[in-house]
């Protein structure tokens, strides 16, 4: 009987999916008689906290969110989904035998406090990643050997095995670098601090002062992102368990 019950029980049809719901995006809002004022504070909310703003040892969504809108990274997507370079010059060159990975960077910028951004400070923030206490990059960086600089402008990382997704690990937390005025100051506490001081390079801060409307589009993308999730949640929900839509 007991045998009978379970291969009945497997014999369910499957529960029809509700129809997709139409949804109109919204581009602008009306502001009324409000008048647009440049520069200030903008405000955001998200739907839950980060966990430190260090991009060495988050592991909260929400602390990526914050950090991909103040940190420069050696790597970045574009609006198709591609992988190119940001702080580096172009994408990670790699030897034939897939164990050396040699990444250009840029020059001529530096961080909010004045320490110049080199491939020394690139290098530090890779060695911060793979040897740091409760480091949360170090799998994302894979079976590293030595990482080191070649000159100012080149580093070079070595890996015990080919390691083929390195690139977009360097366009995520694992490759946001960091002023190493800043980590050596902070020390283990570098995630208690705001992250302005020594994380957001000067020219991308410069950049918002001369446009101060342009401060507003990492917070929508941030505001876009949470209510996604959110009616995703909520179509997942209804799809596991149609009548919980019924019950609110």
């Amino acid at each position: 009987m007991a045998v009978l019950a379970v291969a009945a029980s497997g014999c369910q049809p499957i529960q029809a999916l509700p129809a997709a719901v139409t949804r109109t995006d919204v581009i602008s809002a009306p502001i009324g008689n409000q008048q647009i004022v440049e520069g200030g504070n903008l405000v955001m909310a998200l739907s839950a906290e980060p966990d430190r703003l260090d991009p060495t040892t988050s592991s909260a969504l929400y602390t990526r969110y914050v950090m991909q809108t103040i940190c420069r990274k050696l790597c970045d997507i574009d609006d198709r989904g591609k992988i190119v370079p940001q702080l580096a010059t172009a994408l990670p060159k790699v030897s034939e035998d897939g164990l050396t990975v040699t990444i250009p960077v840029r020059t001529g910028t530096a961080f909010a406090d004045g320490t110049a951004f080199n491939a020394d400070a690139a290098c530090a923030t890779i060695e911060r990643g793979l040897t740091m206490k409760g480091s949360a990059r170090k799998s994302e960086l894979g079976p590293i050997s030595s990482v080191k600089t070649v000159d100012e402008t080149t580093l070079q990382i070595t890996y015990k095995k080919p390691f083929a997704p390195i690139p977009a690990a360097l366009a995520d937390r694992a490759g946001m670098i960091l002023s190493p005025k800043a980590v050596a100051e902070a020390g283990a506490n570098f995630g208690d601090h705001p992250p302005s001081p020594g994380i957001m390079l000067s020219d991308a801060q410069q950049y918002i002062f001369r446009s101060p409307t342009a401060a507003i589009i990492p917070g929508v993308g941030i505001a876009v992102i949470c209510l996604a999730f959110n009616l995703f949640g909520d179509a997942l929900r209804d799809a596991l368990d149609p009548a919980a839509s019924s019950r609110k």
